[in-house]
């Protein structure tokens, strides 16, 4: 596609309308994205200095969140004009100095390129721990702390939400359990801001279920926990832990507000106690949240 040029062969695109460009990206569906659009008159971004900033500054930052959400890997290209001339040759690592107006808005794409690309650093070291993991659990452990760490500096929820849950994984598989859960506890503070996707979420409650039916086994094993608690069991003393009422419980399970009250009582004679505070001390005194 071009922005500027004409051959039958490009489609025209003005990168300024982020609705448009998202239209077109997507019917395309690229794996790797060059921008190499920009207004480049180093003369002309000095007399319209809002016209530059909308190619040079905000088009990279709204194409670098289109290609974020379809999984594309962007190419950026920026310019010497961000540095003042006076000490090259220059590095990738060397401080930006502009002078001119193009300059500072390369710049300043620059500065919100870097930030969005936490998040595709985030993805490769997440790659990177789950590749460990499947040959050493114990060393993939700091890689998925790196993966959180990284995920975390850049914001996007799903992501964080997948690097926790990753590391908790891992933690449990090694037998942390304290620091699993301490990691699910995190992850559910980010699933419950409703900004993660949805299949992520759904990763998060099968490990807790993961979680909940290990604990129940060591607590049946060692003779703690009398009777067996059910899946269904679990995830309504997790649902516990919140403010939720029986009603909107089994609204959020599809039961009906008997059907609560009725494993809601089963739950509690199982752990040996009368009231929701109790039932959520005990469980997480047993592991099970």
């Amino acid at each position: 596609m071009g922005t500027s040029r004409s051959s039958p062969d490009l489609r025209r695109l003005d990168v300024t309308d982020p609705q448009e460009t998202r239209r077109v990206l997507s019917s395309i569906g690229p794996r790797v994205v060059f921008l190499a659009a920009a207004f480049a008159n180093v003369d002309a971004c000095e007399r319209d200095p809002a016209l530059g900033t909308a190619v040079n500054v905000d088009a990279p930052r709204h194409i670098a969140a289109i290609c974020r959400d379809m999984g594309a890997l962007l190419v950026y290209y920026s310019t010497d004009y961000v540095f003042d001339g006076r000490d090259g040759p220059y590095s990738e690592d060397d401080e930006p100095r502009p002078l001119s107006e193009y300059g500072r808005q390369k710049a300043a794409a620059e500065h919100a390129w870097g930030q969005g690309a936490a998040a595709a650093l985030a993805a490769v070291q997440l790659a990177k721990a789950r590749l460990v993991m499947a040959t050493d659990p114990v060393a993939s452990v700091p890689e998925f702390q790196r993966a959180v760490d990284l995920a975390e500096d850049w914001g996007w929820a799903t992501m964080v939400l997948l690097a926790l849950v990753g590391l908790a994984t891992a933690q449990w598989t090694v037998g942390d359990g304290p620091g699993a859960r301490l990691n699910v506890a995190k992850a559910r503070e980010v699933a419950g801001t409703g900004e993660a996707r949805a299949d992520v979420v759904r990763l998060l409650e099968a490990f807790e279920a993961r979680i909940g039916r290990g604990a129940v086994a060591t607590a049946r094993a060692s003779g703690i926990l009398l009777e067996e608690l059910t899946d269904r069991e679990l995830s309504i003393l997790r649902a516990l832990r919140g403010p939720l009422t029986a009603r909107e419980i089994g609204a959020e399970m599809y039961l009906s507000v008997n059907t609560v009250k009725s494993y809601v009582k089963s739950l509690y004679r199982k752990l040996g106690v009368v009231t929701r505070a109790d039932a959520v001390r005990r469980g997480h005194e047993l592991g099970l949240i």
